[in-house]
Formats: structure tokens, sequence, C-alpha cells
């Protein structure tokens, strides 16, 4: 985790049990539209949960993954009777995908290679298109 991100955890979670909310979200869709609001994003909780269990899906085991997304074991012999997930394991799951997508986050993009060969070959001054590698 950042350490900003760390720091605001440790701010917010002071003094309060671990079964206690870290962040008090009444309405997940108004703050999701709040959040696409800020990020001019148009991105749906569905989405996320999608995104995350995609990407945790190459990370981590089934039997943890299910228990991750906090789907129901109770079918599940194996899963249900026999395999136990300490809260340490789950923890420990959800922070091997949020370092996943925190490196992936920091890799180039397809859009940032045009906008560095353009900058490269262009000769317009800095903030033209030629500049940026991007079309008028």
């Amino acid at each position: 985790m950042k350490s900003c991100v760390k720091d605001r955890f440790r701010m917010v979670r002071s003094g309060r049990m671990p079964e206690d909310v870290l962040f008090p979200i009444t309405d997940a869709r108004k703050t999701l539209k709040w959040i696409n609001a800020k990020a001019k994003t148009n991105v749906q909780g569905h989405g996320l949960r999608d995104t995350f269990a995609s990407i945790a899906e190459e990370l981590v085991s089934g039997g943890l993954l299910k228990r991750m997304l906090n789907h129901s074991v109770a079918g599940d012999v194996t899963l249900g009777h026999y395999v136990g997930k300490s809260e340490a394991q789950l923890r420990a799951g959800w922070q091997t995908v949020a370092d996943f997508i925190e490196a992936a986050a920091l890799l180039p993009t397809p859009d940032d290679v045009k906008v560095v060969a353009g900058a490269a070959f262009g000769s317009d001054p800095v903030g033209t298109s030629a500049h940026t590698g991007l079309a008028k």
C-alpha cells in the first residue's frame, strides 16, 4: 500500500475494533457515483467485483477466492467442511491482489508509448499534437 493510504488507514482506524467498518458508506451507489464524477469515469460496482475476481483468480487458490468474494460454501463439501480460511489468509489474498493492481498501474500503457514516440519524433513545441503524439 502507498504510504499516504497507510497513513489515512491508521488515522481512520485508530480507536476502532476489528469488526468496526473502516469507511462508513451508507449508500455504495451514491459513493461510486461521487467517485465516478471526480475521476470522470463510468465504473459500475459489479464491474469492479468482476475485475477483482478475474485478477485474483490468477493469484490465489479457488477456495480462497470464493471466500474473498464472500460466496457461499454451504454446497461445497470440501470448502464447507474441511478447508478453513482465517482472517489472516483472507487479508493476505486481498493484499496480493492489491499489490498486483498497484504494480500494474505503474506500467506504461499503449497510449503512454504513443506519447513518448510522438515526443521523440515531433519537432513542434511542447504541448502540440506532434510533440505529444496525440492526433489533432
